[in-house]
Order: C-alpha cells, then structure tokens, then sequence
C-alpha cells in the first residue's frame, strides 16, 4: 500500500528500486522490470482513471471543454474547436494510413480474384499481365446485368456478388479502349 505520509521520501524510493522491490508497499516485484507490484499498477491506474472521469463531468458540467477546461465548446460540442483540430491532426496522422493502406490491400485482394474467375490475371487479347493495366470488359453480344455503368471496385463487387456471371473477360486498357471505340483491337487484326 502507497504511504500517504509525508515521511516518504526519494532516498527510500531509490533504495526499493534498486533492491527490486515495489516502490509503493516494497513487497517483491516478482522478477518484474516493473517499479511497482501489480495491485499498486492496478490502483494507480484506477485512481488515475476515476480523476480524470470526475475532472471531465466537472468541466462538462460548468459548460467547458472536457479536454483542455479553456474554452467553452460550441453548442452540440463537448470539445473546443481547438482541441477537435488536434484530436483530427492527431487521428488522420496515426490512422489515415494505416486504413489507406487497408483499402488498398482489400481492393487488390478482390481485383485478383476477379480476374481469376475470368480467366486469369493477364489480358485476353495481347497477354499484357501487369495488374496495373488490366480490366474487366463486357463481351459484345452478350446482355448486360446490373454492373451495366459500373468500373473498378463497384463492379467487381457486383460481379462477386453476382456469383461471376457470363460475358466478361479480363483486357489491358489499350485494347478495351480499341475494342469500344474502334470495335476491334490491332492486337487481334495482327494475329489473324
């Protein structure tokens, strides 16, 4: 148990440390690079935690900013414009990357997969095979389903959805754009 007595003092703080002993009640720390025991952690950290949950209502009540007790917040707010721009700084800074980079993962994970249900990751016409350059064209002829206007992760998720329906196929870009602009590619006039 903390002393709560003024006779506390570093020279006997110091002297627990370095025996190893909790520096709180001095009772062994249980080969732990801890200063203190588990149940002094433990009670500091609920101390601590019911402080700062009295110090928040206290300032919640008297119509101030929970964070910084400064500024009274805008209505609707229980944070101050200032400490909101912090806590986004702060937000977008540690997690916008890591859920960018998230996004990007699921999105190539469902783009390959795609691709290899129709037919592969590589082009239909030229054999181009850097996902990069690849997409999912509508064979002529063929009806259209509910992916009718839809491009890149929207219709991929359709298509899974779908259960990868007929009439489509994997085509780099340069021959999807010949195949619907000039109805045919050079690609395909060469190998004939």
């Amino acid at each position: 148990m903390p002393r709560k007595d003024r006779s506390w003092s570093q020279k006997e703080w110091r002297k627990r440390k370095a025996e190893g002993l909790c520096v709180d009640c001095g009772k062994a720390t249980a080969d732990s690079p801890h200063l203190r025991c588990q149940p002094c952690t433990s009670r500091r950290r609920i101390s601590a935690a019911a402080y700062q949950g009295r110090l928040r209502q206290n300032r919640i009540a008297a119509g101030m900013c929970e964070r910084c007790g400064r500024v009274s917040p805008e209505v609707g707010f229980q944070v101050c414009e200032t400490c909101r721009a912090r806590l986004k700084e702060r937000y977008f800074a540690k997690f916008r990357p890591l859920r960018l980079a998230a996004h990007k993962e699921a999105h190539q994970r469902l783009k390959r997969e795609v691709f290899l249900a129709y037919g592969g990751c590589h082009c239909a016409c030229c054999g181009e095979a850097a996902m990069e350059f690849l997409s999912i064209d509508h064979l002529p002829g063929t009806p259209k389903s509910a992916a009718k206007f839809r491009r890149g992760l929207p219709l991929y998720a359709i298509l899974k959805r779908q259960g990868y329906p007929l009439g489509y196929r994997v085509l780099c870009m340069n021959c999807n754009f010949a195949m619907g602009h000039f109805g045919g590619c050079p690609h395909a006039r060469l190998t004939v």
